[in-house]
């Protein structure tokens, strides 16, 4: 029986299209609208704090003193909506609109966690200031390079934020420097590609340097008053901020949805609701799937990109074929085709609503949206070329592919794009039984040389370079899997 869920999967994608056209206009307004939102959290919480709590470093600033903070506040917060646009500029304007403003917001509100922190730890001591939170907390949820930016950009909002309400803060400056210095050190030194472990137990080691180390810099220029305590304070603080970090990457990462490393080896376990659907309702699917996520990967890898999002993105790219698995080959057996009692445009409805589904049970899941989007890119706006040409050798007359093509999105990313042809490539690669390597080459040229026929990478970065790298990984790992073996007598 036929799942008939969402059969009408161009209704469906015309839906995503539009409101994607209309995303590109609302995440602008709603980023320059979150921009003048903090600003003034920043001033609500400046007021409470100066209104309800006697701290001995707090002074009256005069109006031009917040003024001041308000435009450097409001600039700074511009300025991160640029680089995050820029750091994502290899995407297509639909995907950075849409990872833009998730980003965005996620990035303001950590700085304005530790805008809180900043004034609460100034009535404590200038060394009570946490400059570890921010970076372990960008380098976890987005990437290095953006943790480098906004690292700077935290180091001159707590300096110029506590410059003018604790004007008598006479070595700020110096530890805003060191602060800076110690987090870039740090997030050199971590890497989301380490296990949870190892990094919580590398940063642990290294925001506890970074306080030692600016508080005892301190004191070798004079700054420090007493070095122990201060050393004491600064130890304990990026404790607390290391504890606090711990705490909130998981409310974080659901709260958002992010797809951080951890997160998707999370999702790619086999014991993950929809892999464990995948593995007992279409075995032969689970299989697939598992053999494309390790080509799929070693070809990211080869070319620089995200191996733990292409292995995630394979796991999931056919996990809509669980509604109706019995319609797909690797999943039938003792010879029976359930196709054959259909006709081709039946079949093709059928086939191509699979991407469509499987977007859909993503999104049900929470899967993290780069990877949900796949579910529609791999096949990108190709045509079922099987039940096409069982249907043009039905009549005489000429059959507009589109009635038997995809209904779904050109790959948007270099990700997408490989895994569009490892798909493509280990379907045909495998049918072919032990394939030669002369075979597999012409397998690979023949799907790369298509899909670009086509136009299917017109909408991502991948280039000429990207895709002879993937070739001859691939091509070195089916020589690899489809060696020849030895035959035994018995």
């Amino acid at each position: 029986m036929i799942n008939n869920k969402n059969t009408n999967g161009l209704e469906v994608n015309g839906s995503l299209q539009n409101k994607n056209k209309q995303f590109l206009f609302v995440a602008s307004v709603v980023n320059i609208a979150t921009a003048c939102l903090y600003t003034a959290k920043v001033f609500v919480l400046i007021f409470l704090l100066n209104l309800d709590i006697e701290f001995p470093l707090y002074e009256n600033g005069s109006l031009n003193s917040y003024i001041y903070i308000a435009l450097g506040l409001f600039g700074f917060f511009l300025l991160t909506l640029y680089a995050v646009y820029f750091f994502r500029s290899s995407l297509s304007k639909n995907d950075r609109a849409n990872l833009g403003l998730r980003e965005f917001i996620l990035i303001y509100t950590i700085l304005g966690i530790q805008i809180i922190f900043t004034l609460i730890a100034i009535s404590i001591s200038v060394y009570a200031i946490t400059f570890a939170f921010v970076p372990l907390m960008l380098v976890a949820l987005i990437d290095k390079k953006t943790a480098y930016f906004i690292n700077a950009i935290s180091a001159v909002i707590v300096y110029m934020l506590v410059s003018v309400i604790a004007p008598s803060v006479i070595n700020l400056g110096f530890v805003a420097v060191m602060g800076f210095v110690c987090g870039t050190i740090l997030i050199y030194f971590v890497s989301t590609y380490m296990p949870k472990v190892k990094y919580v137990y590398i940063a642990g080691i290294g925001v506890v340097l970074a306080g030692v180390v600016a508080v005892l810099s301190a004191a070798m220029f004079g700054v420090s008053q007493d070095l122990f305590i201060d050393v004491g304070i600064g130890i304990g603080t990026e404790v607390l901020a290391m504890l606090i970090f711990m705490t909130l990457l998981p409310l974080f990462e659901a709260l958002f949805n992010i797809a951080t490393d951890y997160r998707l080896v999370e999702i790619t376990n086999h014991n993950a609701p929809l892999i464990k659907r995948l593995s007992k309702e279409a075995p032969g699917t689970f299989q697939h799937s598992i053999t494309v996520a390790n080509l799929a990967e070693a070809c990211a890898s080869a070319i620089g990109e995200n191996a733990f999002l292409a292995r995630a993105a394979a796991y999931y790219h056919d996990i809509g074929k669980i509604l109706n698995p019995e319609y797909f080959t690797e999943n039938q057996h003792d010879g029976v085709n359930i196709h054959d009692s259909l006709t081709p445009e039946q079949s093709v409805s059928i086939i191509r609503k699979h991407a469509v589904d499987g977007y859909d049970l993503c999104k049900q899941n929470r899967i993290p949206e780069n990877v949900a989007r796949m579910t529609l890119e791999h096949h990108g706006t190709t045509v079922v070329k099987y039940f096409y040409d069982r249907a043009k050798s039905l009549t005489e007359n000429e059959l507009p592919t589109r009635n038997y093509s995809y209904n779904g999105y050109k790959p948007s990313s270099k990700i997408a794009a490989i895994l569009m042809i490892v798909d493509s490539s280990e379907a045909a690669v495998k049918s072919l039984g032990n394939a030669q390597s002369e075979q597999c080459e012409r397998i690979i040229d023949g799907i790369i040389s298509a899909r670009m026929a086509a136009g299917q990478f017109d909408e991502c970065p991948i280039t000429m370079q990207d895709l002879a790298t993937i070739k001859d990984t691939l091509l070195s790992m089916f020589v690899g899997i489809r060696h020849e073996r030895v035959k035994y007598d018995n």
